[in-house]
């Protein structure tokens, strides 16, 4: 009952639906690959980095 045309969003559907889920892909993978191992700290040193 929608005022708009079918065929061109299906088409918009099979072109940005796959766009969206390749970004979240290399989203995640870019923050996984960012995320770094933790602080290192010298042995012995009990004082935790204050928060910001």
């Amino acid at each position: 009952d929608g005022d708009y045309f079918r065929p061109a969003m299906i088409g918009h559907a099979y072109i940005w639906g796959p766009l969206f889920l390749l970004w979240g892909a290399a989203l995640t993978v870019g923050l996984v690959a960012s995320r770094g191992r933790g602080l290192i700290r010298p042995e012995g040193d009990t004082q935790r980095s204050p928060r910001v």
